[in-house]
């Protein structure tokens, strides 16, 4: 840090501190007191601000030699004996294995793979160190592959801060686009924004899609909320482990009608930098991507169609409505996120077979699906419909 950095940073220190904001000041304090560490006044208030909060075991890591430069205070001194002396071990995360269990069975349910997490989780627990502070609020001390501890995937009171973070506005529309979730951290801002899109529009829910290379983080969730209801739910898709970006781009290619995601929430470690650059960066190739595949398709389909010209139309049709030849072919669309088209199109359809015609309607065959042109294309190449039929409806809530 630059001087002016270091005195501003420390500036936020003490107003967070002098305001008894205790759990911004200590995530203040940690990223300063690793660059200042003979700060001994700040050290101090940490611990004080850690003991206020009940987390004793961290207040006794900031006097450790690792995270200490040269000798301590006499007045830091005289701490050591008398934290040492406080029993107020970790939480046991023995006591929450049934929850995991649980949720790794209804992951198992849909077909995903838990092993990677079961295994990760045995392998890495020992750097996770779980505390309920004073406010009865679960906190997650992560040791990363450097030792340094830091909060995961923050430190604060997670509930109300959650209650009063906000979403994207789009998750307000009728029907909002997919939703990436880069990590989950301890879950309660994914399981709000699952609330929020839940049946959003007469049975549509958008998909919501979770990444989490770091399988052990997962873990972390899946033992500090119940979800086993939730993770039934067919809109949700996990990639998970070192493996994810393969599975994710895959996904992208085989599920062309649901939409590439336009939000991505980043919580935890990888919420800046880099990483998040590059997740960032594999989104827009799948836009890119799938607008090409878009416009090649758009130009077969276009060049198929071309052939047939207006006289070959005039005795397609002739031949169809004299019965020498085929019936017409007809290809109809509707919603499942509607009820009255989808009543007009069954009535339309009824009369148009009733007149001799073969008629098909298409719709979303899954709640969280919204049709794409690829699946369009798809469709009209392997029917070859005469005529597509459509009833368009306005609706007061698409503007």
């Amino acid at each position: 840090m630059t001087t002016l950095t270091v005195d501003a940073h420390r500036e936020a220190l003490l107003r967070a501190i002098d305001q008894r904001r205790h759990y911004e000041f200590l995530m203040l304090a940690e990223p300063y007191l690793a660059t200042c560490p003979d700060d001994h006044y700040v050290r101090l208030m940490s611990i004080r601000a850690y003991l206020a909060l009940g987390l004793v075991v961290p207040a006794r890591q900031a006097l450790e030699a690792s995270a200490v430069a040269g000798s301590l205070s006499p007045e830091l001194e005289s701490l050591r004996p008398k934290l040492a002396a406080i029993d107020a071990p970790p939480s046991n995360w023995d006591d929450l294995a049934p929850q995991f269990n649980a949720n790794l069975t209804a992951l198992n349910a849909r077909g995903v793979d838990t092993a990677p997490i079961r295994d990760s989780w045995q392998r890495r627990r020992s750097r996770y160190l779980l505390y309920r502070d004073t406010n009865d609020v679960p906190q997650v001390h992560r040791q990363a592959d450097d030792d340094r501890w830091s909060w995961f995937p923050s430190l604060r009171n997670h509930p109300q801060a959650t209650a009063s973070e906000p979403l994207p506005k789009s998750l307000s529309e009728a029907m909002p686009l997919p939703i990436m979730f880069d990590g989950v951290g301890e879950g309660l801002l994914f399981e709000r924004a699952y609330h929020a899109t839940l049946d959003t529009l007469v049975g549509y829910s958008c998909a919501l899609l979770i990444v989490e290379p770091d399988a052990a983080d997962f873990a972390v969730a899946l033992h500090l909320r119940d979800w086993h209801n939730l993770l039934a739910d067919q809109r949700l898709f996990f990639f998970i482990g070192d493996d994810w970006k393969t599975h994710l781009e895959r996904h992208w290619i085989d599920q062309p009608n649901i939409p590439l995601p336009v939000h991505a929430l980043s919580i935890g470690p990888r919420s800046q930098g880099p990483d998040q650059a590059a997740l960032v960066s594999l989104v827009e190739g799948a836009h890119h991507d799938r607008e090409s595949r878009i416009r090649q398709s758009l130009s077969r389909l276009e060049t198929l169609y071309a052939s047939h010209t207006m006289a070959d139309r005039a005795r397609r049709f002739t031949e169809a409505l004299n019965g020498t030849g085929p019936p017409l072919r007809i290809l109809a669309a509707t919603s499942c996120h509607t009820t009255f088209l989808q009543h007009s199109m069954r009535d339309a359809q009824r009369a148009l077979t009733a007149i001799g015609c073969d008629c098909r309607v298409y719709k979303e065959k899954t709640h969280y699906d919204i049709l794409s042109p690829l699946v369009y294309h798809d469709v009209i190449r392997g029917f070859k419909p005469d005529l597509f039929f459509v009833l368009d409806h306005l609706r007061s809530s698409f503007s």
